[in-house]
């Protein structure tokens, strides 16, 4: 049979639908959802802390007292240091495996 001939307002007879979705294969879509990244994030995750522990430590130096130039005096084993430090662990987790 047949379909009746189609007869749109501007006259030219055809039938313009939405293109057709090609199937998704549910499965792997899953399966890509669920893998786990290959870095791990516990040295991203350590030069966080580190961080995190040096902004503590260096609120605590500066409201008992302690002024800004002995604080960057101290060089590598000050706040100043341990910030580094994690900056420094952060990048080395994020960019090796």
């Amino acid at each position: 049979m047949r379909p009746p001939k189609y007869r749109d307002e501007w006259g030219t007879s055809q039938r313009e639908g939405y293109t057709d979705i090609p199937a998704v294969d549910v499965e792997e879509v899953q399966a890509r959802s669920r893998r786990r990244s290959q870095r791990t994030g516990f040295l991203e995750g350590f030069g966080g802390f580190l961080m995190v522990a040096a902004f503590c430590w260096a609120t605590f130096l500066l409201a008992t007292g302690t002024d800004v130039p002995t604080l960057m005096h101290k060089g590598i084993h000050s706040p100043i240091g341990l910030c580094v430090f994690g900056v420094l662990v952060s990048i080395v987790g994020r960019f090796f495996r």
